[in-house]
């Protein structure tokens, strides 16, 4: 059985969790956030802080953004779907789009949006 490849634990997440988890060809990032880039910023400066977090810790994972399958988005405000979408587009492979859902939900304050992905290793 293949280990599992525990990415950016400990104390720069308060020793809660990691960032990402792998195993196998299978990535998952987990609930990210801005609050230690941008908490007060929008929520599009607040996903592009985010999908950058994407794009390291896939990359440690040895992924990256055309390889995500799914995405999660957490907005404290669903009318800001816009906002966020600016980033989202922006940030996106093109031709390779995953699945994708945005719910609103109640976040840690200041915070005004919060992702988190599934994808898949590439392969040698």
């Amino acid at each position: 059985m293949p280990p599992i490849d525990r990415i950016s634990p400990g104390p720069e997440y308060g020793d809660l969790f990691s960032a990402a988890a792998a195993w196998g060809d299978l990535v998952i990032v987990g609930g990210t956030t801005a609050w230690d880039v941008d908490p007060g910023g929008g929520v599009e400066a607040q996903a592009r802080a985010i999908l950058g977090k994407f794009d390291r810790f896939l990359a440690a994972a040895g992924s990256d953004k055309s390889r995500v399958l799914f995405v999660q988005v957490y907005l404290a405000d669903i009318e800001t779907w816009d906002e966020m979408n600016r980033a989202w587009l922006a940030w996106v492979a093109p031709g390779a789009v995953p699945a994708r859902v945005s719910v609103q939900a109640k976040l840690l304050q200041g915070l005004k949006v919060e992702m988190t992905c599934v994808a898949v290793r590439a392969r040698p």
